[in-house]
């Protein structure tokens, strides 16, 4: 195999290892599915040809979207819904340095990487950085960008703890070196638990380079003013909707799930990581030539069997839990999906509104329509949300 493609496949792989295990904090509000695709990183497309696997979306729930023979009384206890309704001003507005740092990455040319040696990193700003990484003195596959560059936001959480606070209060063209702990879980055998050293370099602090040209070129907006008040508008809205939910999902209690239920997401989240697993092999060999050097799922996820069962054992109990809740509070409130609702939900699964059968042809009636109580459900509880001032402690 050539030299740059045994390169390039450990930096896919890689890749692929480190957005799968990267610390955040999802927002699991509009598709099961859709959050796990979102959580391991992975672009795989929702119309899948194999028909029956697709089909095992929909296998133990009602046309309706409940989950079939299942009480969810039986399995759930609601947390008071007016606790929940209460959210801090700063978990659903958006600073004004969140709102810039959305538009530089919404548009790719719309910032500037500041290199001035005067500046400090702060906490949420958005820099680019270079490492390299050392265990035991030794670099470490997948810890070095190779002097081309990565971008981060200080606090997203986006690498393990301690990387991004230790990164805070240096400077530009500034060369020096942190100390961090991967997580005993971490998923790659070679770094549970090990003390890692990074070298750093602070290659700059990205602003803001956008106006009224830039903004019509790459988006529907005509001016930057309109574009950031929608940008800002939009994440409001992610930001109360994920607050809710993570409020939800802390504070109500599942006691347990119905057993082929949760099998049954299992299954299907196992096929998502073998199509994972193929779709890379298949992009190693047509682009690049030759055989992708992992030998197996195991060794491409860098886990074992049993790791890698427990895992999934997590993601689906994670998006059990929130069905569960939102089947829950549903019935409870006596809710029912709206047009605007299926609308809402079929355009965020890749369809078009008027694409339902289609969809309900792909995944499922049931499926399309659990989805559809979700945002159901999100939706009645947004619309009664009181947003109160964040407590002087909680800043």
């Amino acid at each position: 195999m050539k030299k740059e493609n045994k390169q390039l496949a450990k930096k896919l792989k890689a890749e692929a290892l480190k957005k799968k295990k990267q610390k955040r904090i999802l927002c699991i509000v509009l598709s099961v599915v859709l959050v796990v695709v979102a959580a391991i990183g992975i672009g795989i497309g929702v119309k899948i040809a194999n028909r029956p696997f697709t089909l095992k979306y929909s296998k133990y729930l009602t046309d309706d979207g409940k989950i079939k023979d299942a009480v969810m009384a039986d399995y759930v206890k609601l947390a008071d819904l007016k606790e929940i309704l209460s959210v801090k001003k700063d978990d659903v507005i958006p600073t004004e340095k969140d709102v810039e740092i959305q538009m530089m990455q919404l548009i790719s040319d719309g910032k500037k990487l500041n290199k001035e040696k005067d500046q400090k990193v702060a906490d949420g700003d958005y820099i680019n950085l270079d490492y390299v990484g050392y265990i035991g003195g030794k670099a470490f596959e997948g810890g070095d960008t190779g002097e081309k560059g990565t971008d981060l936001v200080i606090g997203s959480n986006s690498y393990i703890d301690d990387f991004e606070e230790q990164l805070i209060g240096h400077s530009p063209e500034e060369e020096f070196e942190i100390t961090v702990t991967f997580p005993e879980d971490y998923g790659n055998e070679e770094l549970n638990g090990k003390e890692a050293v990074f070298e750093i370099k602070i290659n700059g602090i990205y602003e803001l380079d956008l106006d009224d040209e830039k903004v019509k070129k790459n988006t529907d907006y005509k001016t930057l003013a309109d574009f950031k008040e929608a940008t800002a508008e939009e994440m409001r809205e992610n930001m109360l909707r994920s607050t809710l939910w993570t409020a939800l999902t802390e504070k109500c209690e599942v006691t347990g799930y119905p057993e082929k239920y949760i099998s049954n997401l299992e299954d299907v989240l196992y096929k998502v990581y073998e199509q994972q697993y193929e779709y890379y092999n298949a992009m190693y060999a047509e682009y690049y030539g030759g055989a992708a050097p992992w030998d197996s799922m195991e060794d491409y996820y860098g886990m074992t069997k049993e790791e890698l069962k427990k895992e999934l054992r997590g993601y689906a109990e994670a998006q059990a839990d929130q069905a569960m809740i939102a089947q829950m509070i549903f019935e409870q409130e006596k809710l029912t999906v709206s047009e605007d609702d299926r609308k809402e939900y079929l355009e965020s699964y890749g369809y078009k509104a008027t694409e339902y059968k289609s969809a309900v042809a792909d995944t499922g009636k049931g499926y399309i329509e659990q989805g559809s109580i979700i945002v159901a459900v999100t939706n009645y509880l947004a619309e009664k949300v009181e947003i109160v001032e964040t407590p002087e402690a909680d800043k």
